[in-house]
């Protein structure tokens, strides 16, 4: 398909085209990913569905994607009665220049609720370490290990799924990973909800994450490796010398429950004796500050 499509009657610039930045009047507020990456290959497929609403009559829709063939795409509307019909599309087409899917509707459409869907593929290796990218070590009996992770800040979400990939939108995400049943693991922002063996093919596994809280594109992450991981109370970490590291959840709620943890180097809690004794020294300073200027 075409980078871009201007009406025989026109040569004025398209929204996609003049615009570098996705309409601020289409909010994406769910997301169903669902990926599987080949290690074997280094390639990966998948698909997504987008749940959106338009606050206003358009004729097109856009969706970032950077360096992914798209297939089966589709736009639906819902209905009052909350079923959901297809939108008749007149085009869609990559625009490269600026990492856009665009979607042109036969007719415009109103404000509402839509659901953009796909299937997709792409290469584990031609992204660097950005995107969903694949990486290797090699482990304490000399054999190099496969592995399969994610780097999408600030704009590589794209590189892994369709998706509105800029800092202002924020949405929740179901996301499902497929892994090799033997030796591997899949980690994601949330706990695991529910894993399918021999899916979708024997010696695979579907691996199903919780509902996440709302979030940028960029904070979504997951990976597949044979590492171990040690899940433990962030708050017993508080009497051992470590740094934690939290990823998209309020360190509060973690202290509250169990969660993986990665940490180095610094003990917790003198971090947060040092940040009370900065807070302890800022308010002395201001008190100082206030009693003089009543003076």
């Amino acid at each position: 398909m075409s980078d871009g499509r201007k009406s025989a009657k026109s040569s004025k610039a398209l929204p996609w085209e003049e615009n570098s930045r996705l309409p601020e009047t289409v909010l994406p507020l769910h997301y169903l990913l669902y990926l599987h990456p080949d290690l074997d290959t280094k390639l990966f497929s998948g698909s997504v569905s987008i749940e959106m609403n338009s606050t206003e009559t358009r004729d097109y829709f856009l969706v970032h994607s950077k360096g992914l063939t798209l297939s089966n795409t589709q736009l639906l509307q819902q209905q009052p009665d909350d079923s959901w019909v297809p939108v008749a599309l007149l085009d869609q087409f990559a625009y490269t220049p600026n990492e856009f899917w665009v979607m042109q509707t036969e007719v415009p459409v109103p404000a509402g609720q839509y659901k953009f869907s796909c299937s997709f593929n792409g290469s584990l290796a031609n992204n660097g370490i950005v995107g969903f990218y694949n990486s290797t070590y090699v482990n304490e009996n000399g054999d190099i290990r496969e592995l399969a992770t994610t780097k999408f800040e600030p704009t590589y979400a794209r590189q892994a799924f369709p998706c509105f990939d800029e800092p202002s939108f924020k949405s929740t995400f179901e996301v499902t990973v497929v892994r090799p049943l033997q030796d591997y693991i899949v980690l994601s922002n949330m706990p695991v909800a529910s894993q399918v063996i021999d899916q979708p093919s024997t010696g695979l596994a579907e691996v199903t994450f919780e509902k996440s809280v709302p979030m940028v594109t960029y904070l979504v992450c997951f990976i597949v490796s044979d590492f171990i991981y040690i899940g433990v109370r962030p708050l017993d970490l508080l009497l051992s010398y470590q740094l934690v590291i939290y990823i998209g959840v309020r360190p509060l709620d973690l202290l509250l429950s169990y969660q993986l943890v990665i940490y180095i180097g610094v003990r917790p809690l003198d971090l947060l004796l040092s940040g009370a004794r900065l807070r302890s020294e800022e308010e002395q300073d201001s008190e100082v500050k206030r009693s003089k200027t009543q003076k």
